[in-house]
C-alpha cells in the first residue's frame, strides 16, 4: 500500500469519529483542530507497521486515532501565546486565534480526554490495554509533555545545551512516533519490537531536525505556518547547536540507522522508503 492509501483509511475512520461529536462551541473547536489535515505520519506509520506484521487495520485504528488526537492537542497548546505564540497552523488560523485563548486551552484538554476515552472503548484484551499504557507513558511527563516542558524551560532560561536538545528531541517528538510504530507489535508474537523501536527513535529525531531546518529555510506556503519563530522565540534547536550543514549530515546518518534497523524485518520496504523520503524534505 502507498502512503496516500494509508492516509485515506485513517481519514475515513477519523471522519466517522468526528461525526459522533456534538455541535457545541467546544466540540466545534475540537473538530476544527482535528479536521485540519496535516501529514498524519503517526497513523500512517501505525497502519504501515500493522500491514508489515500482518495485523488487521481495525485492531490498531482506534489507538492510532487516539495518538493523533493527543498529538493535535499538544499543537493547540503549543500555539498559545504563553508558549510559541503562533497565529497559523496548517495554513489557517490556530485554534486560539479562531476561538479565543480560553476555549483553546479547554479544547486541548478536551482532546486529550477524548483520546483516552476513545482508546478505552476499544480495549478488548490485554493487547489493547498494552497499547493504551504505551500511549499514556510516551505522551505524558515521561514523554511528549516532559519534552515540551524541557523545550519551554530551555527557551525561558536561555539554555544552549546539546544534551538537553537531544532529550527534547527524543521526548517531545520521537516518543509519539515510537508509540505509533510500536502499537501493532502488541497484537503478534513475532513483532520485531526492538528493531522497530530503534527505527522509530531515529525517524523521530530526523523529523525534529528537519522541522528545525525548515523553520529557517522552508516555504511558508508549503508548511502552512509562520517561519523563523524558533529563532524569534529563542528556542533551543538543532540549527542553533549544530548549524545547517551538520544538521543535514545528522539527518542522513540517522536515516541510515533507521533503515539499517529494519534489515531483518520482513515486508519493511514501505517503512524504509518512508524514512528516506522524510530525510529529503530537508533540501
Amino acid at each position: 500500500m502507498t502512503e496516500k492509501e494509508y492516509k485515506k483509511i485513517f481519514e475515513e475512520y477519523l471522519s466517522a469519529v468526528l461525526n459522533g461529536l456534538g455541535d457545541g462551541l467546544l466540540e466545534q473547536a475540537m473538530k476544527y483542530v482535528l479536521s485540519a489535515g496535516g501529514k498524519r505520519i503517526r497513523p500512517v506509520l501505525t497502519l504501515a507497521v500493522a500491514n508489515c506484521l500482518g495485523v488487521p487495520s481495525e485492531k490498531v485504528l482506534p489507538f492510532a486515532c487516539s495518538l493523533e488526537i493527543i498529538h493535535n492537542s499538544s499543537l493547540v497548546h503549543d500555539d498559545l501565546p504563553c508558549i510559541d505564540n503562533d497565529d497559523y497552523r496548517r495554513g489557517r488560523l490556530s485554534c486560539h486565534k479562531k476561538f479565543g485563548e480560553s476555549t483553546a486551552v479547554l479544547c486541548g484538554d478536551a482532546l486529550q480526554n477524548f483520546a483516552y476515552e476513545h482508546s478505552l472503548n476499544a480495549i478488548k484484551d490485554l493487547s489493547g490495554a498494552k497499547c493504551l499504557e504505551l500511549i499514556s507513558r510516551y505522551s505524558g511527563f515521561r514523554g511528549m509533555l516532559g519534552g515540551q516542558f524541557k523545550d519551554v524551560y530551555a527557551e525561558k532560561n536561555k539554555i544552549v545545551n546539546k544534551e538537553l536538545l537531544e532529550e527534547i528531541e527524543i521526548k517531545k517528538t520521537a516518543k509519539l512516533i515510537m508509540a505509533s510504530v510500536l502499537i501493532p507489535t502488541f497484537f503478534v508474537e513475532k513483532n520485531y519490537f526492538n528493531e522497530l523501536k530503534e527505527y522509530a527513535e531515529n525517524v523521530g529525531v530526523v523529523f525534529q531536525i528537519v522541522d528545525d531546518v525548515l523553520d529557517v529555510k522552508g516555504d511558508k506556503n508549503l508548511l502552512g505556518k509562520t517561519l523563523g519563530k524558533d529563532s524569534e522565540n529563542g528556542k533551543l534547536t538543532s540549527v542553533e547547536i549544530y548549524g545547517l550543514s551538520e544538521c543535514e549530515r545528522l539527518v542522513q546518518e540517522k536515516t541510515q540507522k533507521a533503515v539499517s534497523a529494519l534489515n531483518n524485518v520482513e515486508n519493511s520496504e514501505f517503512l524504509k522508503n518512508f524514512a528516506v523520503e522524510l530525510s529529503k524534505r530537508i533540501y
